[in-house]
C-alpha cells in the first residue's frame, strides 16, 4: 500500500526517534539483519497465521530455518525450492506451554513471528524467551517481558513495522524436550554464550561449539513433517560406523535434510549403539502415524524400545 504522511507520522511516533526508516521490503530487512552473522545460525519462523504474513528466508548455506505453520503449504514451498536447510513442523496445538518447553530446550538465534501471535498473553513470555533475537512483523503495542529490549525498528517500503528485540537469553534450562517434567532451576543449567561471531555451549567445565539446527527430539515432539521420516532414517542408517556411546535421538541435530550427531564420548553414558539406531529406525517407521497424531505417546514407545518395559 502507499503510505500517507499521516500514517508515516503515526508509525514514527510508535517507533520513536530510535526507529530506522527503510526503503526495503520485510524480507530484505530480515535478510539484512541475518547477514550480520558470520557463522551458521538457526532461525525459527512462525509462518502465516491471522496476519497473513508468509515469509521464508531465502536459502543460504549458513542459515538453518525451522518453520512452524500449515504443513501442506510449507512442505510444497520447501519441495519447490529444494531447500536442504529447511525443517517444517506442524504442531496440532501451539500454546504458551508448548512454546515454553520449546524455549527451555532449544536456543535459536532468531525467532520471526507475526505480531498477531502476541495477542495471547500466555504466548508473550515464552516467545520472547525462545531465541537470542525476536523479530516481530507488524505493529505491536505491548510491553516485552523482563529485560527484553527493542534492539532496532524498521519500516518497510510497503508500510509494515519490523521490530527486532534482544532477549538476553542465557542458555538452556533442560537438555531436551522429554525432560520437561523437571522444574525450572531458577537459572540456566546449560549456559550458552552467543554473539554474531560465535556460539558456545557450556557443560560444566567443558565448552563446545553450538551446532545450528534443531534437536530431532524437538522436531518429533512438534510434529515434524519435513524432511519426511524416510529421509531421516536414511541419515541415521549412515551412523552405524560412528564411534558413539549414546546415539539416542536426543543427541541428534536436524540441519535441514542432514542429521548430525552430538555429545560424543560422554563419560556418563554407555548406550549400545546398535540398539539406539535400531530403536530410532523403528520409531520413524512403525510409529510414523502415531508421531503425527500423538508424538508424546510415540516417544514413550521409543523409550520402551531402548530400555524395555518395566
Amino acid at each position: 500500500m502507499v503510505m500517507t504522511w499521516q500514517r508515516h507520522a503515526a508509525v514514527h511516533a510508535l517507533l520513536g526517534w530510535s526507529g530506522v526508516w527503510a526503503v526495503s521490503g520485510v524480507d530484505q530487512i530480515i535478510d539484512a539483519f541475518l547477514m550480520r552473522y558470520c557463522r551458521p545460525v538457526t532461525v525459527v519462523e512462525f509462518v502465516g497465521g491471522e496476519e497473513g504474513y508468509s515469509h521464508l528466508i531465502k536459502p543460504n548455506r549458513w542459515w538453518y530455518t525451522v518453520a512452524l505453520g500449515r504443513s501442506d503449504q510449507l512442505v510444497r514451498k520447501a519441495a519447490s525450492r529444494n531447500d536442504g536447510h529447511l525443517v517444517v513442523m506442524a504442531p496440532l496445538v501451539l500454546d504458551g506451554d508448548m512454546v515454553d518447553t520449546f524455549a527451555r530446550c532449544e536456543s535459536p538465534d532468531c525467532v520471526i513471528l507475526p505480531a498477531g501471535l502476541l495477542r495471547s498473553s500466555d504466548m508473550i513470555g515464552p516467545l520472547f524467551q525462545l531465541g537470542d533475537f525476536c523479530i516481530v512483523v507488524g505493529e505491536w503495542h505491548g510491553t516485552p517481558p523482563g529485560d527484553v529490549q527493542c534492539y532496532e525498528s524498521h519500516l518497510s517500503a510497503d508500510g509494515v513495522v519490523v521490530s527486532i528485540y534482544k532477549t538476553n537469553k542465557k542458555g538452556l534450562d533442560i537438555a531436551r524436550w522429554m525432560c520437561r517434567a523437571q522444574p525450572r532451576t531458577g537459572g540456566e543449567k546449560y549456559p550458552v554464550e552467543s554473539d554474531f561471531a560465535k556460539k558456545i555451549l557450556k557443560k560444566g567445565a567443558i565448552s563446545v561449539a553450538w551446532k545450528a539446527g534443531i534437536n530431532l527430539m524437538t522436531f518429533l515432539m512438534l510434529r515434524g513433517v519435513y524432511p519426511v521420516h524416510d529421509d531421516i532414517r536414511v541419515q541415521i542408517k549412515k551412523m552405524k560406523r560412528l564411534d558413539h556411546n549414546d546415539l539416542v535421538i536426543g543427541n541428534m541435530i536436524l540441519q535441514g535434510r542432514l542429521v548430525v550427531p552430538i555429545d560424543f564420548a560422554d563419560a556418563r553414558r554407555d548406550g549400545k549403539k546398535r540398539r539406539c539406531i535400531k530403536a530410532a529406525l523403528k520409531l520413524l517407521k512403525k510409529y510414523r502415524e502415531l508421531l503425527l497424531s500423538d508424538p508424546r505417546r510415540a516417544l514413550d514407545e521409543y523409550h520402551f524400545l531402548l530400555v524395555g518395559r518395566s
